[in-house]
């Protein structure tokens, strides 16, 4: 398998419907469960119905949640001091008069 969530939820979903499929199967063969051949056809239209929403909306949400732990700060940016810190490039910090034209060290 690879990494790619997508693929790899397409080979779960098949699994899944084959365990799904096969275990009604071995009901109906033992006579636990007593189902005509419309019935059994509903039964796994469902159960591809259900499989592929899953297949389409678990890689969304894997992916929606793998993306903001990469974006999203675990904590928020301290100074040397420890005190709490805003991020903000150059140009905003010298327009705001936080640090001088010339830049950080004093140099251009």
């Amino acid at each position: 398998m690879t990494k790619d969530p997508v693929v790899n939820s397409t080979y779960i979903a098949g699994a899944v419907q084959a365990v799904i499929m096969l275990g009604i199967g071995m009901a109906v063969s033992l006579g636990w469960v007593t189902l005509n051949p419309e019935q059994m056809g509903s039964i796994e239209k469902f159960v591809t119905a259900l499989i592929a929403l899953i297949v389409l909306i678990a890689p969304q949400v894997i992916a929606a949640f793998w993306a903001r732990k990469q974006v999203t700060p675990v904590a928020a940016p301290k100074t040397a001091t420890g005190e709490p810190a805003v991020i903000v490039p150059l140009a905003t910090a010298q327009a705001l008069g936080v640090l001088p034209l010339d830049g950080p060290e004093g140099k251009r």
